[in-house]
């Protein structure tokens, strides 16, 4: 409370709030800290939480100022901090402070030993040097009360081993066949079939049955493995396993919805069998790059540098991006290869993308 109505009187409210909000969590009924809050809320101009503070902390007389202004501002709404700096002009800026050193030295009369005060600097201008030394006698030098240091908490006595193998679980609810652990690890649980590649397998429970899943372009099935040289299995359940992110990697899963997600096919690690996918190739000179097409209400997984960066195209706009930082986009997008006819055409990125949507940026290293 000594560091906020520090940190109050010398202009610093919104940080004050932090401390106060902290107060009151650990004594939620203590009045000073109440009342130090609706005059920190009275600055910041939010008259309705001010009034509500003053009452918590039996200020009844700047609660009832605090009705009095919101009803000369506009009826008992909340004010903006923009609104309620725009009505303090310059007398109602001294009137405020005229009231608020009021409140504080009431509230403060409880607690005389706090050292920060409002006019300090004015004090300090007042004092007047005497011009004069004064020789102390040995032993007149004031020395401080030594204060007793804090004792070091006791130790606690540990959990009990249920308890920490509770919080350590990685088991997921028997409905979620592709989650995120504590540490990043994947935990796959399936009961019929659930897709993922093998790699960083950790731990597996039950019999453990998989195949190839095959690429696929308009609706047929291609002779190709999807995913390339580690290939994306179809697990047949009932299966759980536990798997861990390649180095420099992370999982990074979420459920598609009503949203169809296409993300490149080096980055896919695992989707459940919610989800259908169909498969393409970027258009762009040299090696194509392979593209998936996820939809449906699934989970899918990637396997990532980082957390993605979004990028949104507007209609009419087009959003050129580097090649080997695509992860993905979502939306009615229609990317191309060629460079455009613009003046600064020859310097932007390689691959453009037309239409609505998103595009998904980052460290799109293949998953190994």
């Amino acid at each position: 409370m000594n560091l906020a109505l520090a940190l109050f009187k010398t202009g610093q409210a919104q940080e004050s709030l932090t401390h106060l909000h902290e107060a009151l969590r650990t004594q939620p009924e203590h009045e000073r800290a109440w009342g130090y809050l609706g005059l920190v809320h009275w600055r910041l101009g939010r008259f309705v939480e001010a009034r509500d503070a003053f009452l918590r902390g039996g200020q009844a007389a700047m609660a009832r100022r605090m009705e009095a202004e919101l009803q000369r501002q506009g009826g008992g709404e909340e004010l903006t901090h923009e609104v309620a700096e725009a009505a303090l002009e310059a007398k109602d800026r001294a009137a405020m402070r005229t009231v608020a050193e009021e409140a504080l030295e009431r509230l403060d009369s409880e607690r005389p030993h706090l050292a920060v005060e409002l006019g300090v600097g004015e004090r300090a201008a007042r004092r007047k040097p005497t011009g004069t030394w004064k020789l102390d006698e040995p032993g007149s030098d004031f020395v401080p009360p030594r204060v007793a240091p804090t004792p070091a908490p006791a130790p606690e006595e540990p959990p009990t081993l249920r308890s920490k193998l509770d919080g350590w679980s990685a088991e997921p609810p028997t409905d979620v066949p592709l989650a995120i652990a504590r540490d990043g690890s994947l935990v796959l649980r399936a009961e019929r079939e659930v897709h993922a590649r093998l790699d960083g397998l950790v731990a597996v429970r039950g019999e453990l049955r998989t195949t190839v899943v095959r690429r696929r372009a308009r609706g047929r099935e291609l002779d190709e493995a999807l995913g390339g040289r580690d290939p994306i299995l179809a697990w047949r359940g009932p299966v759980a396993a536990l798997l861990a992110p390649a180095t420099g990697r992370r999982f990074v899963a979420v459920r598609l919805g009503v949203e169809a997600l296409f993300v490149r096919e080096t980055l896919l690690f695992a989707f459940d069998e919610r989800v259908s996918f169909e498969n393409a190739n970027l258009p762009l000179a040299g090696t194509p790059v392979g593209v998936v097409q996820l939809h449906g209400d699934g989970v899918v997984v990637l396997a990532l540098g980082s957390e993605p960066l979004a990028m949104a195209v507007r209609e009419g706009e087009e959003l050129h991006v580097d090649p080997a930082r695509l992860v993905g986009w979502s939306g009615r997008l229609f990317p191309s290869g060629r460079r455009g006819t613009a003046p600064y055409a020859a310097h932007a990125p390689a691959l453009g993308f037309r239409g609505e949507g998103i595009v998904l940026l980052g460290e799109a290293t293949e998953v190994r």
